[in-house]
């Protein structure tokens, strides 16, 4: 392998994930301003929501550092290889008891 699964970047929004992401970013820029008369806490989060939702809009980038999951290659050793045909006839069964 060339790099480490970990290390890979899983954001990466095209044009339309984008123009969703901005619209996201005003309906709850809407909501934070209206909700500021009645529940100023509630605005303040939605509001830093809605900033962090128009950053990955217009970046096309993640916000929060979103990484690939590793993969423990010494636990998926002990298991067969998937790749080969698998057969699961009944004749095939009558071995395995």
């Amino acid at each position: 392998m060339t790099g480490s699964p970990s290390a890979a970047p899983v954001c990466r929004p095209g044009a339309g994930t984008r123009i969703v992401q901005g619209l996201v970013a005003l309906m709850v820029a809407a909501f934070a301003v209206g909700e500021v008369p009645e529940q100023p806490v509630i605005a303040i989060i939605a509001g830093v929501v809605a900033l962090g939702v128009t950053a990955m809009a217009i970046t096309g980038r993640c916000t929060i550092p979103v990484r690939a999951e590793r993969i423990d290659e010494e636990a998926i050793a002990e298991y067969d290889d998937a790749r080969r045909l698998v057969d699961l006839s009944a004749a095939s069964q009558k071995d395995r008891t």
